[in-house]
């Protein structure tokens, strides 16, 4: 069973309804209660013979993996460097391109032997699929790290 409802200032139909035990949430992209009735009915109608499909669930760290190589296609590397830096901060090293010292310069690192060590080990945000990421997740994620450098001084708070 599907319900539908209004949502934003825009009052946007959206549609509410359950696969395989799991909630969904889909917008309908539109503003007309008769055509919101109308895709309420399809879906049931697919549910009813057994064809709606599940949400996936994709696996974090190889999509974390694929989207870094995507980056090192586009960025320059010093770009490059800078976003893979905010990825390991937040999710850790889950993937090979997030390990520490992947992203150093080679010349670098062959003339430094320096043992390097995550940080932020015990503040990344812990998930398996990409679908756990949820905005709570993030920004409970930021203030813990604001809190964390105010308290290091690393960070000031003025009006």
């Amino acid at each position: 069973m599907a319900s539908i409802f209004q949502r934003g200032k825009g009052r946007i139909w959206w549609i509410k309804y359950y696969v395989n035990g799991r909630q969904v949430y889909y917008s309908l992209g539109t503003k007309n209660e008769r055509a919101a009735k109308r895709i309420k009915r399809q879906i049931e109608g697919e549910d009813a013979k057994g064809e709606l499909i599940a949400p996936s669930k994709i696996p974090l760290p190889a999509f974390l993996e694929d989207f870094c190589q995507f980056l090192k296609t586009i960025r320059t590397h010093k770009s490059y460097s800078g976003d893979i830096s905010v990825l390991r901060i937040f999710f850790g090293p889950i993937c090979p391109s997030l390990e520490l010292g992947t992203c150093v310069n080679k010349r670098w690192r062959s003339s430094h032997s320096m043992q390097l060590y995550d940080t932020m080990q015990h503040l990344h945000v812990k998930a398996d699929t990409l679908e756990d990421i949820t905005a709570t997740k993030i920004e409970n994620f930021l203030t813990q790290r604001i809190r964390a450098d105010m308290k290091r001084g690393l960070l000031s708070y003025k009006r």
